[in-house]
């Protein structure tokens, strides 16, 4: 679910990690970047964004709200399965017990997922901790698919860029301070668009208007 954030408004893992579900409107469909996830001795700590551009309120999907719903509902479950060893953190991504996931977990969670797709490495290992009556269908699945690309964060930056987005849009939703930043780190991406793009004005003849006759009074 936290890679949906990620790849859907391309926030800094730290920033999908430390998500409240105060900072999650989904009545509005926006969401608002108040606090980042860092590590400090190896312990999670919360703090402030990265930048202070990095405080910013981006529109919520409507494919990603319908997660969030269904993520929110679990997670209520959890609660009460919980019971008294519930921290209520408010935190959108939490354990368990309620308290902030360790924002090393979230690329750990992202590589696994990437080689569970890959059918050229497939074991019966795959299959811990998946409830016997669910393997049948999951195996298929993994076997009729193909191999998830290589997603990082800042994927949907790209992929916003490339479907023509202008780019001052994307540098308010990455929390860039100036559009240069996201020139200088999207350019190669912006060169290859205008290179789709680009037409040979002398690569066939212009096409010759027909003169019409007209009636001078």
């Amino acid at each position: 679910m936290s890679f949906r954030d990620s790849l859907s408004l391309d926030l800094r893992r730290g920033e999908v990690m430390a998500l409240r579900w105060q900072d999650v409107d989904l009545e509005r469909n926006m969401l608002y970047v108040r606090q980042n996830l860092v590590t400090v001795g190896g312990k999670p700590e919360l703090g402030e964004p990265k930048t202070r551009y990095s405080k910013r309120d981006i529109p919520i999907p409507t494919t990603l709200k319908s997660l969030l719903l269904i993520h929110k509902a679990r997670q209520e479950t959890e609660r009460i399965k919980a019971a008294e060893a519930w921290h209520d953190t408010g935190a959108v991504f939490a354990t368990e017990t309620g308290e902030y996931t360790h924002p090393d977990n979230f690329g750990r969670a992202l590589r696994n997922l990437i080689e569970w797709s890959d059918v050229s490495t497939f074991t019966i290992k795959r299959f811990l901790g998946v409830p016997i009556e669910a393997r049948g269908k999951l195996e298929t699945i993994i076997k009729d698919s193909e191999k998830l690309p290589d997603l990082r964060p800042h994927t949907a930056a790209t992929l916003m860029l490339r479907r023509g987005v202008a780019v001052e849009v994307v540098s308010r939703i990455l929390g860039h301070s100036k559009v240069s930043v996201t020139l200088d780190i999207y350019r190669h991406v912006l060169e290859s668009e205008k290179q789709a793009v680009m037409v040979d004005l002398f690569d066939a003849p212009l096409p010759v208007r027909q003169a019409q006759a007209v009636t001078l009074n």
